[in-house]
């Protein structure tokens, strides 16, 4: 079975006083740090988390728990605390029902090999694993989607991957009326398709692919000649460096 969850409100939900102890925890036992550089590091976090401010209505507030997004350490802070989590709930259940694990920040996505009944006991589990991480989860047998990708499971248990778009998606590619030098339209262009080339499997659904990213560029200007150079030389590199993420091709290479 796969399952992904995610971490509701991550940034804002974790409490300064513990998110700093389980800095300081993960420090001490993962970096080379010595203590006092340890501590250093923690009061600085600390002064960061005690002095968010922004401004609603005109009227200055200062934001009293968790990490305010944008903040520059907010990424490496929340993976850390994340990380320390996971080490003690998660990782140590490697090997049993948990065959696969893996986290992008507050995503995570598992393989579960018992039943659904135990799978729910885990799930209750990590949601009352800590007084403020709470978890959305998906499962499924047959397809789910993580991140920009959707997993499906295949007849033979293989899996293979495909671009996935939310519902809120909207083409906000760069205009092609943009002030950015010329030669930037056309790494943008490659740089998607060698995203969709990466991690689509399937050539059928590549191509398709291909075609939507090729509507979604001349929506917003781009030239049709700039369009197709950029996906003809994506597509003459499939099978090296375009090649798709642990595909049979990717394994053997």
């Amino acid at each position: 079975m796969m399952v992904t969850l995610d971490v509701q409100a991550l940034f804002t939900a974790i409490p300064n006083d513990q998110g700093i102890e389980l800095l300081r925890q993960y420090l001490l036992q993962h970096s080379t740090y010595e203590h006092s550089m340890t501590e250093l590091l923690c009061f600085m976090v600390e002064t960061v988390l005690e002095n968010n401010i922004f401004v609603f209505e005109q009227t200055l507030y200062r934001q009293r728990a968790g990490m305010a997004m944008g903040t520059p350490c907010a990424n490496s802070y929340t993976n850390i605390v994340m990380a320390a989590w996971e080490e003690y709930n998660i990782l140590r259940y490697l090997g049993s029902n948990l065959s696969f694990y893996r986290r992008f920040v507050d995503d995570l996505y598992l393989l579960w090999e018992g039943d659904t009944s135990s799978c729910n006991n885990f799930l209750e589990f990590i949601n009352s694993s800590t007084d403020y991480l709470r978890f959305t989860a998906h499962s499924s047998t047959s397809n789910i989607d993580f991140l920009d990708v959707r997993i499906d499971r295949l007849p033979t248990w293989a899996f293979e991957k495909s671009i996935y778009r939310k519902e809120c998606y909207k083409n906000t590619y760069v205009e092609r009326s943009s002030m950015h030098p010329k030669h930037i339209f056309g790494n943008v262009v490659r740089g998607q398709a060698l995203r969709v080339s990466r991690l689509t499997v399937n050539n059928v659904k590549f191509e398709q692919e291909l075609e939507k990213l090729e509507q979604s560029f001349r929506q917003r200007g781009y030239l049709q000649a700039e369009v197709k150079t950029a996906l003809s030389a994506t597509r003459n590199m499939r099978e090296d460096s375009g090649r798709p993420y642990f595909s049979l091709q990717h394994l053997q290479g």
